[in-house]
């Protein structure tokens, strides 16, 4: 597939062996049923189970998939940005591959963004099925966030984020850690770009562990108070 495609997604994967050719398999179906001229880019951001050869596997079996193998984890935002770099499609962005995103809502963000004429569309989880310690901690950064910045969204953290190729190279995404979401919104609300938000439901985690816990939250506060006051948003 040399030319450019439509839509790319980045998908970042770290230890989803459990996950990874459910959510992909259901992808790739909606996708493909509803025309969409796509690209996936699987990123193995450093794994150690078996995510690596499921990813190769698949890239095996249908050409719209990309490998890419990160020797050692990067980071939640580093594995992110590994994909999207990477990504040639008129509308790139990246979603979850823990299986708590369905292809129905991938697909309702993209119709969104692109019928819009937005710059950019993400999911706003108005109802969630997640534990009670994620939700906890969802509620405290979504509590403390606007204190420090202005941003429009109350779900910062609302994935799938899709965007025009042109938008992602614009904002010149820095973070390689769990700030990536709030750096796009924060940068996005700046230059006044058009932001559209789809509500959508989160969905368990059904297998598989993740990697959220209260020293993200600790991570996202030291970030706020770093970015708000050191210049970062500056440029």
């Amino acid at each position: 597939m040399g030319r450019e495609p439509e839509l790319s997604i980045a998908v970042p994967l770290y230890n989803e062996e459990e996950n990874i050719e459910r959510v992909i398999g259901e992808l790739t179906e909606r996708l493909d049923k509803e025309g969409v001229d796509y690209e996936l880019v699987l990123v193995n951001n450093g794994s150690r189970d078996a995510t690596p050869s499921l990813i190769e596997r698949m890239a095996s079996e249908n050409e719209r998939i990309r490998p890419v193998h990160l020797r050692e984890n990067q980071g939640y935002g580093g594995g992110i940005l590994a994909g999207l770099r990477l990504c040639r499609g008129r509308w790139v962005g990246y979603m979850w591959g823990d299986d708590q995103v369905v292809a129905d809502d991938v697909l309702r963000v993209f119709r969104e963004l692109r019928d819009g004429r937005l710059d950019l569309c993400k999911a706003r989880r108005v109802e969630r099925h997640d534990g009670l310690q994620r939700r906890l901690i969802t509620k405290t950064y979504n509590a403390v966030f606007p204190l420090f910045f202005k941003v429009s969204t109350t779900d910062v953290n609302g994935c799938p984020k899709l965007m025009r190729r042109e938008v992602f190279e614009a904002l010149r995404i820095r973070s390689t850690d769990w700030f990536i979401d709030a750096e796009i919104m924060i940068k996005a609300e700046r230059r006044g770009l058009a932001v559209g938000e789809v509500p959508v439901v989160f969905h368990e985690r059904k297998k598989g562990s993740s990697s959220v816990n209260y020293r993200t939250v600790l991570e996202f506060i030291a970030n706020m108070f770093r970015h708000r006051f050191n210049g970062f948003f500056d440029e």
